[in-house]
């Protein structure tokens, strides 16, 4: 079935954006939390652990007016500004080494969410802001937490669990949305080659796949077929008389037949406006005339069924041997065309 193809880039665009959105809802929601249990049962409610808790409460806010308000864009900028210029730089400061998988996080998280083209400055802003922040750890300790051995496993263990858990929720997510973007792309794909290959009122095939068609076969050696050129007989009256709908509907019709007749020996093709072009492979006189007396019955039973009346067509039939061109081809089909045309009509010459 033929599909007429609209693209509304913006539309896909804030598409995309929300569902990113979601995902850096969710991760940052998951590793907000985990950062904040871990911290009071670690540390009780220090600096540190109320710093998560309140990128717990702008995550949600930020989730609020981004997916409900729609305001995706700056949702997104909001949340990975915070994280990668606020949160993860100010943990490492105050917990030291355990807290480098942050930082690498962060400019992750602006690779992925931050606005084109101002994510490259803004990750070099961010690259250069953590190496101050290790300078600064380094030579300069916070002293906000007194870490024990058992403190620095803890933190390191619910680092890995926070880093882990939200790259696993980031990848899923992002491998699920490419698979679905693939399925699409193809689907598209197939539509526009179907679309650029048919007509899309017969939904037989088109001029420009029918020109395809012959040059591939006249390219192949000692290849004979026949080419038949038929025309619906006195269509201009058919629409003047029962209007171009029902002109519609016979084309349409005369196609379905053609289809239907010649599947798996040859193509049926529109020429343009009520002119048709079937290809058979085989040079099958016999064969080919007994498919044309069928789609002309056939015609003919939808036309008395549909308004009492017998429509026809005429056609020229020729046949292709090796080194003959096209437009020889096309001119003496359509110089039978005629001679049917001129000597009564309902009949093709061969």
């Amino acid at each position: 079935m033929f599909t007429d193809i609209q693209f509304d880039e913006n539309k896909l665009n804030a598409k995309l954006q929300k569902r990113l959105l979601w995902l850096l809802v969710l991760t940052g929601c998951v590793a907000n939390m985990i950062g904040f249990l871990s911290n009071v049962v670690l540390f009780g409610m220090t600096t540190p652990t109320i710093i998560c808790g309140i990128c717990e409460l702008i995550v949600i806010a930020c989730g609020v007016a981004g997916i409900g308000f729609g305001k995706q864009k700056s949702a997104t900028v909001i949340m990975v500004t915070v994280f990668a210029l606020i949160e993860f730089p100010f943990l490492f400061y105050v917990y030291g080494a355990n807290m480098g998988v942050y930082l690498i996080l962060g400019i992750v998280a602006l690779a992925i969410y931050f606005p084109r083209p101002y994510h490259v400055p803004v990750i070099v802003v961010t690259i250069l802001l953590d190496i101050l922040v290790v300078v600064l750890s380094y030579f300069f300790p916070s002293g906000m937490e007194e870490m024990s051995k058992e403190s620095q496993f803890g933190t390191m263990l619910c680092s890995f669990l926070i880093v882990a858990s939200s790259t696993a929720i980031m990848l899923c997510i992002l491998i699920h949305q490419y698979m679905v973007q693939r399925s699409q792309i193809f689907s598209i794909s197939q539509q526009l080659e179907y679309a650029a290959n048919h007509d899309a009122l017969t939904e037989v095939y088109n001029r420009r796949y029918l020109m395809n068609t012959l040059k591939q076969w006249m390219s192949m050696e000692h290849k004979h077929f026949l080419v038949a050129l038929i025309d619906i007989d006195d269509f201009k009256k058919i629409n003047d008389t029962y209007g171009h709908v029902y002109g519609d509907e016979v084309l349409a019709q005369l196609a379905r037949l053609m289809q239907q007749e010649i599947d798996g020996k040859g193509i049926a093709a529109r020429y343009g406006g009520e002119e048709f072009m079937l290809l058979f492979e085989k040079a099958d006189r016999k064969m080919a005339m007994d498919i044309l007396k069928r789609i002309s019955d056939g015609l003919g039973e939808f036309s008395n069924k549909t308004r009492q009346i017998t429509i026809t067509f005429s056609g020229g039939m020729e046949e292709y041997r090796t080194d003959a061109r096209i437009d020889e081809l096309f001119r003496n089909a359509d110089k039978k065309l005629y001679q049917a045309k001129s000597s009564g009509k309902n009949q093709v010459i061969y």
